[in-house]
C-alpha cells in the first residue's frame, strides 16, 4: 500500500511539472528553445549509428564524387551509391547528382572502344553527371537485377525519377552527348 502511495505522488508530480502554464510571452521563448532542442536531438540521432540502423529515413545522403572520373563499382558500392538491387518500392537512385552505369566486360571489344568516350565525357560533364562502371562478370547480381543480356549497356538515374534511361552499343560520342544532354534537361 505503501509503495501505492509513493508511485500515486510521484506520478502526480511529474504530472504537475510537465503541465506548467505560460504567458503568451513565455510561450514564444519556450517554443524556440523546444525548436532548438528538437534540431540538436535530430542532429544527434542522424549521426548516431545505432540509431540509424533501424531508421531507415535517417540515413545520411550519399557521398559522391564529383572529380570527373570514371568510378568502377563492385555489387557492395553499387548498392550503396546508386540503387537497391531487391527493393520492393524499384529502383531508386540514392544520389543528388545524375549519373550513368556502364555494364561492361574485360573482354568486349565494343565495351574496350566506348571506354575513353566515357573518360572525356565524364571529365567534360564533372560536377553535373557520374559515370559508374560496372563488369557484369564480377557483378552478375547487379546485372542480372537489371536484366542486361547484352554489352555495353548504360543505363541512367536520376533522383526522384522512376525512369530509368537505356543506351545500348558503342555509342559515338556526339550521339551519347545528345543523350545525356536531354537526360540532364528532364
Amino acid at each position: 500500500m505503501k509503495k501505492y502511495l509513493i508511485l500515486l505522488l510521484v506520478l502526480s508530480l511529474m504530472g504537475l511539472s510537465s503541465c506548467q502554464r505560460t504567458s503568451a510571452s513565455e510561450g514564444t521563448a519556450e517554443s524556440e528553445d523546444l525548436t532548438f532542442e528538437t534540431e540538436a536531438v535530430q542532429s544527434f540521432l542522424m549521426d548516431n549509428p545505432a540509431y540509424n540502423q533501424h531508421h531507415e529515413d535517417a540515413k545520411p545522403p550519399v557521398e559522391e564524387d564529383l572529380s570527373g572520373k570514371v568510378i568502377i563499382l563492385d555489387d557492395e558500392s553499387f548498392v550503396e551509391k546508386v540503387t537497391e538491387i531487391d527493393n520492393e518500392k524499384g529502383f531508386q537512385y540514392k544520389g543528388e547528382t545524375p549519373c550513368i552505369v556502364d555494364f561492361y566486360a574485360d573482354w568486349c571489344r565494343p565495351c574496350s572502344m566506348l571506354h575513353p568516350t566515357l573518360v572525356s565525357l565524364a571529365k567534360e560533364y564533372k560536377g553535373k553527371l557520374i559515370i559508374y562502371k560496372v563488369n557484369t562478370d564480377k557483378c552478375a547480381n547487379v546485372a542480372t537485377a537489371f536484366q542486361i543480356s547484352s554489352i555495353p549497356t548504360l543505363l541512367f538515374f536520376k533522383k526522384n525519377s522512376e525512369k530509368i534511361g537505356i543506351v545500348q552499343g558503342a555509342v559515338p560520342k556526339a550521339e551519347l552527348k545528345k543523350v545525356i544532354d536531354k537526360f540532364l534537361e528532364e
